[in-house]
């Protein structure tokens, strides 16, 4: 994608280029535009200019459904089925077994179950999406209403997939944990690409305040806290 703009209403969005062959993280204020951008890739706000391309093919005037991609928003349409039922219906619209992409994600139990959490809907989300084989993943800030530790199952079901994925956050340590290459959108303008360079230290510093497993073993196994932990 180059040379993109998007207008709504008294907002303008502007983005010189925008290539996304891994995990790519456009971070960003609320109401920075981040989402506005996301949607006009998926097809659902048309843009004043530019082009989009997938693989090569420009897909700037096609509807959604007819553009490869697979977009999740922050909250997941519930459909009125059982999970089961659901990936038994996608399965067959899109021709495909859902028990491998289950697998990958680590949440095949989802089969056996007849509702889910909020984490478990996010993680279904990705698996339904996953059964159309889209080139790109769009993920708009789709953790942002989970605790902790899905957070984290999310995060590492994603990098099992090996998608190239599209990630809009307003959080630095999550961009910085999760990101190949990182984008920054301000005032109405993309900025970037930065290579990240702090993978490691975002993993430590997620790993020094997990406070759930750093009490649990405390309380469980009456293990000592490390000197830095509570």
């Amino acid at each position: 994608m180059k040379n993109l703009e998007v207008r709504r209403g008294k907002f303008s969005l502007y983005v010189e280029r925008l290539e996304v062959d891994s995990q790519v993280v456009i971070l960003g204020r609320n109401g920075s535009g981040k989402s506005t951008l996301l949607q006009t890739l998926a097809g659902f706000i048309k843009p004043v200019k530019g082009v989009i391309t997938v693989d090569g093919v420009d897909v700037t005037g096609l509807p959604p459904r007819r553009r490869n991609m697979g977009y999740i928003p922050q909250e997941p349409v519930k459909l009125p089925l059982t999970p089961k039922q659901a990936l038994d219906y996608f399965g067959r619209v899109y021709g495909r077994g859902y028990m491998p992409i289950l697998k990958e994600l680590g949440v095949d139990y989802l089969v056996e179950k007849r509702d889910v959490a909020v984490g478990e809907g996010q993680l279904l989300a990705l698996a339904l999406v996953m059964l159309r084989d889209p080139a790109i993943l769009l993920l708009d800030e789709p953790v942002s209403s989970l605790d902790y530790l899905n957070k984290l199952s999310f995060w590492k079901a994603l990098k099992n997939l090996r998608k190239p994925a599209l990630v809009v956050t307003h959080d630095p340590l999550e961009a910085a944990y999760i990101a190949d290459v990182l984008y920054v959108i301000e005032e109405g303008r993309l900025s970037g690409p930065y290579t990240n360079t702090m993978r490691e230290m975002s993993t430590e510093a997620l790993q020094t305040f997990n406070l759930y497993e750093k009490l649990g073993n405390k309380r469980n196994f009456g293990k000592d806290v490390d000197a830095q932990g509570v």
